[in-house]
């Protein structure tokens, strides 16, 4: 028995075609810390030189296991002077 089954842990391999952005393990994306960062540096931007609205949207809202907007959440977005 190898050191992992005996620690309860089995490795398991993903399920054919599964979407895996950066990949996992020793195959994963050595830019994933990068896009990261990128998406980090988006946010900011978009919180502290942006002001968020909502648009006029009479879509209504999807109960599943999670409350969601039926056709997305139209955003306005106009920049701080």
């Amino acid at each position: 028995m190898s050191s992992d089954e005996s620690n309860g842990w089995m490795q398991v391999a993903p399920k054919p075609n599964t979407f895996m952005p950066f990949g996992n393990g020793t195959h994963s994306c050595p830019g994933n810390e990068l896009a990261k960062l990128e998406m980090l540096v988006l946010f900011h931007h978009l919180a502290t030189k942006y002001r968020w609205s909502t648009s006029k949207s009479e879509s209504g809202v999807q109960f599943g296991p999670f409350a969601l907007p039926l056709n997305g959440l139209p955003m306005t977005f106009t920049r701080k002077d």
